[in-house]
């Protein structure tokens, strides 16, 4: 993009605004009164954390197309860096890109096929012997904890144009039997990963004033 001609100091500001909803940033020192042939360089628009939060949604319809390694990486290292109680990070993510196992998967899901669609399923798994023992005093943490990892590594998904779906409806017992997961392991839940196939649609939310309240419940 070009941007020529005699500048202002208002003129300038209002050619190099950001577009609304978006942020990134341009500087450029503006003599007043001066002619510029201003070339700005192909802008990578980021998402504010407000407006990713809002364009999640759950896909369900893939694109068979590989992640690159490096783009899935990212998605990872996302959640890794999610917070747990005391820091214990009690979480584990099995990462399946075997078809037949992503099928069974699917089955054990009620038979949500879509699933095997997606070239990987992730299957998020805790560890309730190490995680913070006394949340709330009357819960362990280990699924608040692995909730949290989830939701950091959906977010950075969609950041980085992939599609996930939060799958909570599926038989513990055969998804630990068809990926070899020890007795004192849990599983919390599955999300497909992969490119979106479809656009989907975004889902109504309560208002806010619903679900907050001041001082007391």
């Amino acid at each position: 993009m070009i941007i020529s001609g005699l500048f202002d100091e208002q003129s300038a500001l209002t050619a190099l605004k950001p577009m609304t909803g978006f942020r990134y940033e341009i500087r450029y020192t503006i003599i007043p009164n001066t002619t510029y042939d201003i070339r700005i360089p192909k802008l990578e628009v980021k998402m504010s954390v407000l407006d990713l939060i809002k364009a999640r949604v759950s896909v369900r319809k893939y694109k068979e197309d590989q992640v690159p390694e490096n783009v899935f990486l990212q998605v990872m290292q996302a959640a890794r860096h999610a917070p747990s109680g005391k820091n214990l990070q009690p979480w584990k993510f099995i990462i399946v890109k075997d078809k037949e196992k992503r099928i069974k998967l699917a089955d054990a899901s009620r038979r949500q096929s879509f699933m095997a669609k997606a070239p990987i399923t992730i299957v998020a798994c805790g560890y309730p012997d190490n995680c913070y023992q006394y949340q709330g005093n009357y819960m362990k943490s280990w699924p608040i904890d692995v909730t949290c990892a989830i939701d950091y590594l959906m977010l950075m998904a969609q950041d980085l144009g992939l599609g996930t779906c939060w799958i909570g409806a599926f038989e513990e017992k055969t998804v630990k039997s068809i990926l070899n997961v020890p007795e004192n392991v849990r599983v919390l839940a599955l999300t497909p990963l992969g490119y979106p196939d479809a656009e989907a649609r975004p889902r109504g939310r309560k208002p806010l004033d619903e679900i907050i309240s001041y001082e007391n419940y």
